[in-house]
Formats: structure tokens, C-alpha cells, sequence
């Protein structure tokens, strides 16, 4: 599940203001998916890993997060390991296609993980 800041906040809203405004969002759930490491450039590492959040609703979301370069290394050794309940602190990011006009993606680059208490 998404943190939320209180609990008198609408029942739909997980994100805060204060999140939207850093960009930062913090995920938790159980880690399912710890993909391979990949090299897309020159100077570009990344690998995957997918966390299901919700889990315990009737729409469990499963929600893929990239650790990019030096984070993967912070994946490396936060000792996590998949079926683990994990904390995972990341930022959001979003732009145009350059190559199709009209096209937009998000992100989500992790910054940290732990194990959830």
C-alpha cells in the first residue's frame, strides 16, 4: 500500500501533497519480482524489481520500481530477497516520448528499500 499521511484524509487519496511536491513516493508491500541486471548504454545500469502493494484488498497492485546505476548497488545491500515485506522509497518521473509526439511514461527510480518491520 501507498502511505498515507492521516487518517482523515479521503479513502481514495495514498499520495499527500508534501509527496507530490518532492516527488518522492514510498511504497509498501511484498517484493514478488528481483529481475536481472541490465546494460542499456554506455553509462547506464539498471534492474527491475516488482513490488505488490494492496495486497490484502481485492485489487492488489503489482507496481515495477528501477534502481539505476549506483542504486543498484543499494538493492545489492539491503540483503532483501523476493517474498520479503520491504519498505521501498522512490521518485517519480515522467516525460514526453522524443521519438512519438503525444506519448508519455512515468517512472518510478528507487532511492531506498528495507525490509518492512
Amino acid at each position: 500500500m501507498l502511505k498515507k499521511k492521516s487518517h482523515t484524509q479521503p479513502v481514495n487519496t495514498y499520495i499527500t501533497n508534501k509527496q507530490i511536491e518532492n516527488m518522492t513516493i514510498e511504497l509498501i508491500g511484498t517484493l514478488k519480482v528481483i529481475f536481472a541486471k541490465e546494460e542499456v548504454g554506455d553509462k547506464l545500469d539498471k534492474q527491475n524489481i516488482v513490488v505488490t502493494i494492496d495486497e490484502h484488498t481485492p485489487y492488489p497492485q503489482d507496481i515495477i520500481v528501477q534502481a539505476i546505476n549506483k542504486r543498484i548497488e543499494t538493492l545489492a545491500s539491503s540483503n532483501v530477497k523476493m517474498g520479503d515485506k520491504v519498505i521501498v522509497k522512490c521518485n517519480l518521473k515522467g516525460k514526453e516520448n522524443k521519438n512519438k509526439a503525444g506519448f508519455y511514461f512515468n517512472q518510478l527510480d528507487l532511492w531506498d528499500i528495507s525490509k518492512s518491520k
